[in-house]
């Protein structure tokens, strides 16, 4: 199938199934007196149950094995309940036979490496038919809140700690898994008692310990071990939230891996009217990485010393009365510019924190799992060094700046279309460990590309969805989207010759209860 046949398909099957009227969905966040243990709201208004039907389109990089398109159709369901009264709350949510139905398989990714973002997984093979995401009491004490069990772990934006809740999807791409721990934690206002007119009344502080369940360095059911002490300050009120939120973690891999981290970081977010027709919003996070591990060693066979820096900001304009929006995202991930030294510098965004449909969800991927391919391949080199495994991507941005400008027309509860710009550019030369060295040490790209560029391409994205509520509690959702991307100089070959465009077509349809 060419490329703009791909690009009307799921438009033009989504556009057929919008009918001329509808109801409105009601799509509010309560804000509660209590603060959250992260910047997620406790949304009542997520659905008490889910299910999403999906088929995906997409070309398979020329460099990478199994050339040609892949195409699958995938599901999702997830169920909740939540029980409350003034004092106490309990909640159960779970994942049931999320993933690919029919169609062709994803490619490999080291077992290591899986994120469990992405809904690749074979239904009759995964052995995960059931996925819990929250089983958790909440009890609201006279000095604060004190919940405990398994819970989603989301911050700020969501570039660090990223819950995959499907209530803070945008209109391009979509959530999938999401970092879920065994938490204990306590969350109070410790000056609302000698300020209750100030804005110091909606400062909350919380502390708490987690024993990781799932995230994307660490899977308790695979065998890793990994543990984090964490604590927060933050300020919340219905326009404005902001803090802070360090994070202690030390885990013990699968293989007796070790990887003790520190991470800082900092987040705020604000909305405000203008002129009764306009809204703005302007929202910022950045996360900061100090520790070490020894997934890689130093030349002499000392673990590696670990910093990484990431960013990431969402500034956008929305004229109520034509429905029109205009929305900026921008951020940055720092990159490894030297495998062979004492110190990785690569900062990766949580995969659940989607900035397109192509580049960095399956061209980028695609780049480091044929990079490490070649690195396992016996008739090219011999053992390969410890930590490769590592620099396979499983959809998170890294070693990146990027803007990405967007207009939207519609509204969340009804009809809802956007077009989107993607131009991102490398921190460091893109360049392939292999062919580097092969190269005499000369940073190599992946086709042949030297010396190695940091121009990673620009994407044109395109998605349409409408909701609607035929009847009281019940939602359905149509959404189709199309992403076609345009590889740079980074991943030309060795006379120059650029790699052909890559696209992506997807057809959604949820119903929400």
């Amino acid at each position: 199938m060419n490329t703009l046949s791909k690009a009307i398909l799921p438009l033009l099957c989504l556009s057929l199934l919008v009918p001329a009227t509808a109801f409105a969905q009601e799509d509010t966040v309560p804000q509660g007196e209590q603060a959250s243990t992260t910047a997620e709201d406790d949304d009542d208004t997520s659905p008490k149950l889910l299910y999403r039907l999906w088929g995906d389109l997409a070309d398979n990089p020329t460099f990478a094995a199994g050339d040609g398109e892949r195409t699958a159709l995938r599901q999702l369901i997830r169920g909740r309940i939540d029980m409350d009264n003034e004092e106490f709350r309990m909640v159960a949510e779970v994942d049931l036979f999320a993933g690919r139905l029919a169609g062709d398989s994803d490619p490999a990714v080291p077992e290591d490496a899986q994120s469990g973002t992405q809904a690749s997984r074979d239904l009759l093979s995964s052995g995960r038919l059931i996925d819990p995401r929250e089983f958790y009491a909440q009890w609201l004490t006279p000095v604060g809140q004190l919940r405990g069990g398994l819970q989603t772990s989301q911050w700020g934006l969501g570039i660090l700690a990223n819950g995959g809740s499907t209530q803070t999807e945008s209109l391009f791409n979509q959530h999938f898994g999401g970092d879920r721990v065994i938490r204990a934690v306590f969350a109070t206002a410790p000056l609302r008692p000698l300020s209750e007119k100030s804005f110091l009344k909606d400062v909350y502080l919380a502390v708490g310990g987690d024993y990781v369940w799932r995230d994307e360095n660490a899977d308790l059911l695979a065998g890793d071990q990994a543990l984090q002490g964490m604590s927060a300050i933050l300020y919340d009120t219905e326009q404005t939230k902001g803090g802070t939120y360090v994070v202690y973690r030390n885990q013990t891999d699968r293989d007796d891996d070790f990887l003790e981290i520190w991470a800082f970081d900092v987040y705020g977010d604000h909305t405000m009217s203008v002129a009764d027709d306009f809204e703005v919003r302007a929202a910022a996070e950045a996360a900061f990485l100090t520790g070490t591990s020894n997934r890689s060693l130093t030349q002499d066979g000392q673990p590696v010393s670990v910093t990484g820096l990431g960013a990431a900001a969402e500034l956008g304009v929305h004229y109520e009365p034509a429905k029109l929006g205009l929305e900026l995202r921008s951020g940055y991930a720092s990159g490894d510019a030297n495998t062979d030294d004492d110190t990785l510098y690569r900062f990766r965004f949580d995969p659940n924190y989607n900035v397109g449909l192509v580049m960095f969800d399956y061209y980028l991927p695609a780049v480091t799992r044929t990079s490490v391919s070649a690195i396992h391949d016996p008739a090219r080199s011999g053992e390969a060094p410890k930590g490769v495994g590592g620099l396979v991507n499983d959809g998170g941005i890294e070693n990146a700046l990027y803007l990405s400008p967007r207009v939207l027309y519609g509204s969340e509860d009804g009809f809802l279309a956007g077009f989107s710009f993607l131009w991102a550019q490398a921190d460091q030369p893109v360049f392939d460990p292999y062919n580097s060295f092969e190269n005499g040490g000369v940073p190599t790209g992946i086709n042949g590309r030297s010396p190695a560029s940091k121009d990673l391409g620009m994407e044109f994205d395109a998605a349409m969805q409408y909701r609607f509520e035929p009847v009281d509690e019940l939602t359905l959702e149509m959404k189709g989207e199309y992403g076609i991307f345009f590889p740079g100089e980074a991943f030309e070959d060795a006379s120059g010759a650029p790699q052909g465009a890559q696209s992506l077509a997807r057809v959604r349809m949820s119903v929400l209860w």
